[in-house]
C-alpha cells in the first residue's frame, strides 16, 4: 500500500513525484535509485487508474532540497 504524494495531470500525460524525507547517506541520484521500484508502481497504477502515460517520475528529496528525474 502506499500513496502518491504529487500527481501533476496534463491532457497529454502525468507527472509523478514522490517525497523522501530520508537523510542523505549517498549522492542524489542513488538516493533515487533506491526508491525507484516505488515509483514505477506508481506510475503503472496511475497509467492504469487514468488511461493516460505517465510521461515523468520525480523523486524529491527534502534534505538534499533537489528532485530527481527517474
Amino acid at each position: 500500500n502506499g500513496v502518491i504524494d504529487l500527481m501533476i495531470e496534463n491532457d497529454d500525460g502525468i507527472i509523478i513525484v514522490d517525497y523522501k524525507t530520508d537523510r542523505m547517506w549517498a549522492d542524489p541520484r542513488t538516493m533515487a535509485k533506491v526508491h525507484k521500484e516505488q515509483v514505477d508502481i506508481y506510475a503503472k497504477a496511475a497509467e492504469k487508474t487514468f488511461g493516460k502515460p505517465v510521461k515523468a517520475k520525480y523523486i524529491f528529496l527534502f534534505d538534499a532540497k533537489t528532485a530527481v528525474e527517474i
